[in-house]
């Protein structure tokens, strides 16, 4: 997950409607979305 872009990130978290996804960094978005920081 860590290779992915930031704008991927978001439209991933955006599909599991997870609340404030816009305002979060790269690790942020990662944790969010279950996966491990880099």
């Amino acid at each position: 997950m860590p290779k992915q872009t930031v704008k991927e990130l978001k439209a991933l978290a955006k599909e599991k409607k997870i609340k404030g996804y816009y305002k979060m960094k790269k690790a942020e978005l990662i944790a969010a979305l279950g996966g491990s920081k880099p």
